[in-house]
């Protein structure tokens, strides 16, 4: 008899935990009756796509032949025709061989997108241009130094020494004169692609491409006519000549 006070609690319990399993079976059988939520898809593929970017480029420094020498006092081209031509001892070079631009500041752009007709095949525009950059040379004298422009000369000559030789540009007391070279330089270019998507999975994507590029180099170069101020008391016996090389034209006259 004194263990009897506890059978009622004891079977209260037992009843709560039928009546929880009970109700949890029910709960699972209803959860199992619930449709399935399906998996989200994922974002499709942008068809369209632009960049862009900004570019710092050096260009190749242009190579420049002589186009203006002094001489050394009492050495052989000071006492060759005129003096101051190519390839005799004592002249000096006083252009430069090279003209440098420096870095180029441009940009560069792509734009480019796949058919929605057809999603294996696309088009694609791209391009880049580069800021246009000048560079130059000058010199001028007020006779000293005395300053030469050289030259090839070919027969009959005009009154110059046949084959390499010089006219004056500047000289003590005969001419003050100078020299001037400019050169510019702009670049860009232009493309046109047709895309094919050969394959495609997730992560990697393979694809043709075929097209048309333009590229435009715009260069130009000036070598004004050198026109000393003379202080001539004749003038010279024969016209002066006609300088030609490649790239490169210039003539010259003197006043009196």
């Amino acid at each position: 008899m004194e263990g009897r006070p506890y059978e009622a609690p004891l079977k209260k319990s037992a009843a709560a935990c039928v009546v929880l399993f009970t109700l949890g079976a029910f709960g699972a059988a209803g959860a199992a009756d619930l449709p399935l939520k399906a998996r989200p898809k994922p974002p499709p593929a942008p068809t369209w796509w632009v960049s862009g970017g900004a570019l710092l480029w050096t260009v190749k420094s242009a190579s420049l032949p002589p186009t203006l020498t002094t001489f050394v006092p009492g050495s052989p081209s000071a006492a060759t025709g005129f003096g101051g031509a190519l390839g005799i001892p004592g002249t000096v070079l006083q252009s430069p061989d090279h003209l440098n631009y420096g870095p180029f500041g441009g940009g560069r752009f792509t734009i480019g997108h796949w058919l929605e007709s057809d999603p294996r095949f696309g088009l694609e525009a791209d391009g880049f241009f580069l800021g246009s950059k000048s560079t130059g040379f000058s010199s001028t004298s007020d006779g000293t130094p005395p300053l030469r422009v050289p030259f090839s000369n070919v027969p009959p000559g005009a009154g110059f020494p046949l084959g390499s030789s010089s006219f004056v540009l500047a000289d003590p007391g005969f001419a003050a004169g100078g020299q001037v070279i400019s050169s510019s330089l702009q670049l860009w270019s232009i493309e046109g692609n047709g895309l094919y998507r050969a394959y495609a999975a997730p992560g990697l994507t393979v694809s043709v491409i075929a097209g048309l590029r333009i590229s435009i180099c715009g260069k130009v170069f000036r070598l004004p006519p050198p026109k000393p101020c003379c202080r001539r008391l004749a003038r010279p016996a024969s016209p002066p000549p006609t300088i030609s090389r490649p790239g490169i034209s210039s003539s010259a006259r003197n006043w009196a």
